[in-house]
């Protein structure tokens, strides 16, 4: 009788733990597609940014070269990213300019859009079904000097989001069955004593707890216990299938990121020179602006440009101005501080440091170094030189009256040098 009442209150206590454990490995597995609809939608919008940059000179030069580009480009991402359905461009009047999107743009009613994205100027994102399976759009303004011009739109699948939380479901099928197995072998331990089969049992899940999940029970008898090994070997099977399921996963998802990281790198540095561009410039001068206002920090911006560089590029030639740029921004990380200054290059032979922390003297300090370096290591055909505009932030100017008081400070300098382009 107590045995009997052991072994019941055992099998409850089996049955309260496999419920916990599913109710957790599903929540799990359903954080997991969470999470993988969230990466998805964020390497969408790094895409997305890229497309409505693009397509911001489409809208603004109506270049059919630039518009045969675009649909290169299209391709080149729908190729790389799976899960990209469809990508479009529509103007400021809500009327798709370029698609490629042979089913989905017909759902998509433009009119509510130009009615609801146009007028918030602001990225977002909504959901929609078509055909049982879920479509994610991201959408982008395309402004240009606070003008909206159109929108950039990526629509984005939802495919293998539902086969994580099925993975999941499979590793509570494989976690139910080890445990309902052990809860198994310990009613048998009440009843009976320890038998040779159980102990194969247990020195099989040792073998396998430190990873080997090659290893096999190999007992066939025809009763409960040969039945259970049978059952152990193919949930080892199961296991190591599952292993190297996570595996491919991983590689993938490294993939991926590294491919992420890439396309943000093309979009935020410039190609000859490895510097920052423009167009991150824009981005990180207002922060260095709010961190300047908020700590009292000494905020110094750098403007650079180069003398005679045209001469060079007309004398020697442009592949000789192309290593002066390569040169000088050689010459500027050099002699940075790298993780506290940020240098750009905003085009041509313009270039601008952003330094937090160093007061002006301090900053002057630096260009000379710049200067320095930058007399070393130009060839001897190279004749230009470098002018200099530093100012530092008087604690109340925006951006555009920051900027043009170094672009102003950097051509008195060289005036003052007589230096021409």
């Amino acid at each position: 009788m107590l045995q009997s009442i052991r072994s019941q209150f055992l099998s409850l206590v089996i049955i309260l733990f496999i419920a916990m454990m599913g109710a957790t490995t599903y929540s799990i597995a359903k954080h997991e597609g969470q999470m993988l609809r969230k990466e998805r939608q964020m390497r969408g919008f790094s895409v997305l940014r890229t497309w409505a940059s693009v397509a911001r000179e489409r809208l603004l030069g109506d270049n059919i070269d630039i518009e045969l580009s675009m649909y290169d480009l299209i391709d080149d991402i729908t190729n790389s990213e799976k899960n990209i359905e469809s990508m479009l461009i529509l103007d400021a009047a809500g009327q798709i300019l370029i698609h490629q999107d042979p089913v989905m743009n017909n759902t998509l009613d433009t009119s509510e859009l130009s009615k609801t994205i146009l007028s918030e100027k602001v990225e977002g994102i909504y959901r929609s079904e078509y055909e049982g399976k879920t479509v994610y759009h991201l959408y982008a303004p395309i402004i240009h000097q606070e003008v909206l011009y159109g929108v950039a739109r990526i629509d984005i699948n939802d495919r293998g989001v539902d086969e994580v939380i099925k993975e999941g479901v499979i590793t509570l099928i494989i976690i139910a069955s080890i445990i309902l197995a052990l809860g198994i072998i310990l009613t048998i331990m009440f009843v009976v004593k320890i038998t040779e089969p159980i102990h194969l049992l247990v020195d099989g899940a040792k073998v396998i707890g430190r990873g080997d999940l090659t290893h096999k029970i190999n007992y066939v008898a025809k009763n409960e216990i040969g039945r259970l090994a049978v059952a152990f070997d193919r949930m080892t099977e199961n296991l190591q299938q599952a292993q190297e399921d996570i595996i491919k996963k991983t590689l993938i998802e490294r993939q991926l990121k590294s491919e992420t990281q890439v396309l943000q790198k093309m979009a935020t540095t410039d190609e000859l020179t490895g510097l920052l561009n423009k167009r991150q410039f824009n981005e990180d001068a207002d922060n260095y602006i709010k961190q300047a206002q908020s700590s009292g920090a000494s905020l110094v911006i750098m403007m650079l440009d180069m003398d005679k560089f045209k001469m060079l590029n007309d004398t020697v030639g442009h592949a000789a101005g192309d290593v002066a740029l390569k040169d000088l921004a050689k010459s500027i990380l050099k002699n940075i501080r790298i993780g506290n200054d940020n240098a750009y290059r905003i085009g041509g032979d313009e270039f601008i440091i952003l330094t937090l922390g160093p007061s002006k003297y301090e900053a002057e300090f630096m260009s000379n170094r710049i200067d320095a370096t930058y007399d070393d290591l130009k060839a001897s055909e190279n004749m230009t030189t470098i002018s200099f505009g530093i100012v530092e932030y008087n604690g109340t100017d925006l951006l555009k009256a920051f900027f043009e008081k170094a672009d102003a400070e950097m051509y008195r300098v060289k005036r003052a040098k007589g230096a021409g382009r």
